[in-house]
């Protein structure tokens, strides 16, 4: 990373603003990368950007107390109303094809004016900081073995690839995408033993980025007879058998998790022929290569591949780390999936998430067309299924309270009405019998 500081002196004896914009050395085409803008002792900053084109500005963060009064293309101002408080603010941008490949771009704050509890400075001085564009391509535009039918058709995104010949010999042919990037491995003629033969091609790009492509060539048996015949009747791998075909040498097979241990059972057609099993006998997760060689009574050798995968152990865990919404506070723990928010008058939150477990994916529901008493629900999803549900309840000020208590309750309005009928005849059947009375005693 390159860093690059600017002390600014102000006209006060004791204020003294120290930036730095920290910006990464390498960044490849369409890669989005954050340059880190610093400054201490301040509540207020404003500075313009200035930018080479085909480096794009997407966006300014901060975190409280700091908030954003201005962003565009142009630059940005931020304060903060509270105290004097280190600014630690990102500021994402990303590199277009555009740029040119190998070249260094500058990265320009301008025009700064900072200020501190009203007492304010202006600078003329710049800041910046510089990014090299550098292509990180790690494809192959060919592939191929010469004279040889490729399966399947070279596509730079597969990576594995299979030939089938009686040759002795092959010639492995393949060219980078982009000229920077270096291609080794096995390229060039190769000699082939009986069985599966794996070659490797690495393509390692101007970022030092690898990328491998595997080449399994068969050499298949021609007119061999019976007594050389090196070939496999039976094939169990931990208690699976492998369908054997003719001439067919490489295999894959998938075991759970809970199986650590390689357990090969290989029969050959013919006793007099010599098995010998080549692989690590503890299973590793993912891919553990096995071989199998076979040596007829005559010496012919057959190379058997197995690509035995052990699956991985997939994670439970659907919880949360953090969840931030812009311009609002939320008091967050992982155990707890019941919040209350209140808001203004927005319609949609502006919520970041970050997951306990990478492995695991989420979904936000109902964040749109807010209004009070919405339930924001997020739903969180394992790698074994297992869900995790958070939900926000949006407490917005209800400017509408008669008119929603009469809607509310005017089912409710005929029961009152009758009520009140009643209390009415009952009123004037008591009136009129007091007024009787009265009478009665005047007489």
């Amino acid at each position: 990373m390159k860093k690059i500081f600017l002390i600014l002196l102000l006209f006060v004896p004791s204020s003294v603003f120290a930036l730095s914009l920290d910006c990464p050395d390498k960044v490849s085409f369409g890669e989005e990368f954050i340059c880190q803008f610093k400054a201490n002792e301040i509540t207020g900053i404003k500075a313009n950007l200035e930018l080479a084109e085909g480096i794009d500005y997407q966006k300014i963060e901060v975190i409280e107390p700091w908030k954003i009064y201005y962003s565009s293309l142009n630059g940005f101002v931020l304060g903060n109303i509270s105290n004097i408080a280190l600014l630690e603010a990102k500021l994402v941008f990303k590199a277009s094809d555009k740029l040119e490949n190998g070249r260094e771009y500058s990265i320009s704050l301008n025009k700064i004016e900072a200020s501190d509890l009203g007492v304010k400075n202006t600078s003329r001085e710049s800041i910046f900081s510089k990014v090299k564009v550098i292509s990180d391509n790690n494809y192959l535009s060919t592939l191929g073995v010469k004279n040889e039918k490729f399966t399947p058709s070279f596509q730079k995104d597969i990576s594995t690839y299979f030939v089938e010949t009686e040759n002795s010999q092959v010639e492995i042919q393949a060219t980078s995408q982009d000229r920077l990037a270096k291609v080794e491995g096995d390229i060039g003629k190769q000699s082939l033993v009986y069985g599966v033969n794996k070659f490797i091609i690495k393509v390692i790009s101007a970022r030092n980025h690898e990328r491998d492509y595997t080449i399994y060539v068969t050499r298949k048996v021609r007119n061999v007879l019976k007594n050389e015949d090196a070939s496999l009747k039976k094939l169990v791998i931990n208690q699976k058998d492998i369908s054997l075909k003719k001439n067919q040498y490489y295999y894959k097979v998938t075991l759970d998790n809970q199986e650590e241990n390689l357990v090969v059972k290989a029969i050959p057609l013919y006793d007099t022929t010599k098995v010998d099993v080549l692989g690590e006998s503890q299973l590793k997760v993912g891919s553990n290569e096995v071989r199998i060689v076979t040596t007829s009574e005559s010496g012919i050798k057959n190379i058997y591949l197995v690509n035995v995968v052990r699956k991985k152990k997939l994670s439970h865990d659907s919880k949360l780390k953090s969840i931030v919404i812009k311009n609002y506070y939320l008091p967050f723990s992982s155990n707890r999936y019941q919040y209350q928010l209140s808001i203004k008058e927005e319609s949609q939150l502006d919520i970041q998430l970050v997951l306990n477990d990478q492995a695991s994916h989420y979904k936000i529901y109902r964040n749109k067309n807010l209004k009070n008493n919405s339930v924001i629900k997020i739903v969180v999803w394992a790698e074994d299924k297992s869900v995790s549900t958070y939900q926000i309840k949006i407490l917005k000020e209800n400017k509408n309270l008669s008119v929603k208590f009469f809607n509310e309750n005017s089912k409710l309005l005929p029961l009152i009405a009758f009520a009140l009928c009643i209390i009415l005849v009952l009123g004037i059947k008591i009136a009129r019998t007091y007024v009787k009375r009265k009478i009665g005693k005047i007489d």
